[in-house]
């Protein structure tokens, strides 16, 4: 499956795009499209490569971005298509710029309005397109003591990203790293890996419905393939088993974990989106989940490589 994802995003990358995987349901991954951009390729700005951002991006901290765009404003020469010097502006051409992109267009109450100006776009304009206005502003500018400014209205708002080599990354950083782990089962290595590179990317949501698939995936790996659903328990209770090096009171602490953990799958919208789940409305309560999870599966997944490999 993974060899046919791979050359199938191979020949699509000719054409410029690719599948990335979405989300996970259920355990399964879902897949969607997103402009495929080449490492030193020309400049694409943030929408271009990622589709969505989950932090609200509030007023004060559009009003603090407008500020410093005009603090960084100034005059210049510019040879127009006739040879020509012209005078411009840094916010004259950064609105050129943009064009290039967007439409300077808004939506306000289900309906499109046309900016009056580029202040009103930022105010009002979706978070992707703002996060394009700043990368494309940096393109134009160049500017280390830009990004920095930046980077500290980030911090200022608790917004979890930053200019990271001249494009806005995620700011997180996970709790640990499993890539030194050897991981030799390639199903298990998989969702491992995906739920690493999501959470680096701040999409939480995304990364804790992966890092139960982990968890899930590890409850069942001593189970009988033939039989998996009434071999996973005696799964599961081996590897608690395992990890506590049968001591009682891990085992017992260990076993509430598994079966809270599962409690947490099967209750809130991680596994299951139906609409009497319950859903995950607070970032910090889904990092929470993300964390404890994560937390029992390196333990499980440490203890599985030093005993005898994965």
């Amino acid at each position: 499956m993974e060899n046919n994802f791979r050359k199938i995003n191979d020949l699509l990358k000719k054409d410029g795009y690719e599948f990335y995987i979405s989300e996970v349901m259920s355990g399964r991954n879902v897949y969607d499209w997103k402009i495929y951009i080449e490492n030193d390729q020309i400049f694409k700005p943030y929408s271009f490569r990622y589709k969505k951002i989950e932090e609200t991006l509030g007023k004060k901290f559009r009003e603090q971005v407008f500020q410093i765009l005009n603090s960084y404003n100034s005059n210049f020469y510019k040879q127009d298509e006739f040879g020509y010097n012209s005078y411009y502006d840094y916010i004259s051409l950064l609105e050129e710029e943009i064009l290039l992109f967007h439409k300077l267009e808004y939506y306000s109450n289900g309906i499109i309005k046309i900016a009056k100006n580029l202040e009103d776009f930022i105010l009002n304009c979706e978070k992707l397109k703002l996060f394009d206005v700043i990368e494309i502003f940096h393109n134009l500018k160049k500017n280390d003591s830009f990004t920095e400014h930046i980077n500290m209205q980030f911090k200022r708002f608790d917004i979890p990203y930053k200019f990271e080599n001249n494009l806005i990354v995620a700011n997180i950083e996970p709790p640990l790293k499993l890539s030194e782990i050897e991981i030799k089962e390639n199903g298990l290595k998989v969702l491992v890996d995906k739920s690493n590179e999501l959470y680096e990317k701040g999409e939480i949501w995304l990364a804790t419905q992966q890092i139960w698939a982990v968890f899930e995936r590890l409850k069942t790996y001593y189970a009988d393939y033939d039989d998996k659903r009434s071999e996973k328990s005696k799964s599961a209770n081996k590897l608690i088993n395992q990890i506590s090096f049968n001591e009682e009171e891990f085992i017992t602490i260990f076993t509430d974990e598994f079966e809270i953990l599962s409690k947490i799958g099967n209750n809130f919208q991680i596994r299951h989106h139906e609409k009497m789940i319950t859903p995950i409305k607070n970032k910090l309560h889904c990092e929470y989940f993300y964390k404890r999870c994560f937390s029992l599966v390196s333990i499980a997944l440490k203890y599985l490589d030093n005993s005898h490999g994965i």
